[in-house]
């Protein structure tokens, strides 16, 4: 498949090599020669957000020729934000993101019609239940039990949409953050699901983030940030904090939705983030009485 769509993108000899498969169904080759990557998928490249982003001055790798089945798109090389995460590489993300933030989707947009609402977080954690609670753990609950979490799921996914709203990447961790020695300032990668959401929807992925250790001097950069980004939304200062812990709590549960689909599905790539996705789960809900119960499904 990937050859056959790369014959009607590229001309003369070339090789394809794949890259480590990520969650979504797309999958990358890099064109042996060129500085460009083939895109196989069924989504078509994402134009419209890659302008939004280039108008905020956030960098993004340029598409190429696209048909059915596929596109191409500049490499990047390999240098994820996971490599360095270093306090001032996350310090040009979360300046880059605040300029982001304040963008709004034009009504001609795609994604215009989409939002982070308590509709789509009721979705993904039931997923977190029957993928990860059920499938992954292999948990059973009797009738009683199961309407007690899903009762606390519903409440969840409606407090965490509580708030002010603003612009999200939606998918904002270290593995969709590129390093790009050709641009000085982070590169965007994986964006074409940016949609309105609660205001530290963004900065509570970063917080999670599954996919690797961040250091104290990180930690409190995002912080800061969620007390900035409060203030600048007319917070009162008493309801930043955990507001911003219960975006997160819906956050990390539903990554570990995914996680659990992934492991299901033999993908023990995805056992260290895993891994990690419960311990802040479980430190979020050591925090959180409100939801104190679904602790005992995590430890």
């Amino acid at each position: 498949m990937a050859q056959q769509i790369a014959q009607q993108l590229l001309t003369g000899e070339f090789e394809l090599h794949e890259l480590s498969p990520e969650a979504s169904p797309r999958r990358y080759f890099r064109v042996t020669g060129e500085d460009l990557l083939l895109v196989t998928s069924e989504q078509p490249p994402a134009i419209e957000c890659q302008e939004l982003l280039n108008s905020c001055g956030i960098y993004s790798p340029a598409y190429g020729k696209c048909t059915a089945g596929g596109y191409l798109i500049e490499d990047c090389a390999d240098t994820h934000l996971s490599h360095q995460p270093n306090a001032n590489n996350y310090r040009m993300l979360i300046e880059d993101w605040h300029k982001f933030s304040r963008c709004q989707l034009p009504a001609r947009h795609p994604n215009a019609g989409l939002a982070l609402d308590a509709t789509l977080f009721k979705r993904e954690l039931k997923q977190f239940v029957n993928s990860y609670l059920t499938e992954f753990k292999q948990l059973q609950f009797d009738t009683d039990e199961r309407q007690q979490l899903e009762d606390l799921c519903d409440s969840l996914a409606n407090d965490a949409a509580h708030g002010p709203q603003c612009l999200q990447h939606r998918d904002f961790h270290c593995r969709n953050i590129m390093l790009f020695d050709k641009h000085p300032r982070p590169t965007w990668i994986d964006f074409q699901d940016m949609q309105s959401g609660p205001i530290f929807y963004d900065l509570a992925s970063l917080y999670t983030d599954a996919y690797l250790d961040l250091s104290d001097e990180v930690f409190g950069l995002i912080i800061d940030a969620v007390v900035d980004l409060g203030d600048e939304h007319a917070m009162h200062s008493e309801d930043m904090h955990p507001q911003f812990q219960l975006t997160a709590l819906q956050r990390v549960l539903k990554a570990l939705g995914t996680f659990g689909l992934l492991l299901n599905n033999g993908r023990s790539d995805y056992a260290h983030a895993e891994r990690r996705a419960s311990i802040f789960a479980i430190a979020l809900l050591d925090q959180l009485p409100d939801y104190y119960d679904l602790r005992k499904y995590l430890s």
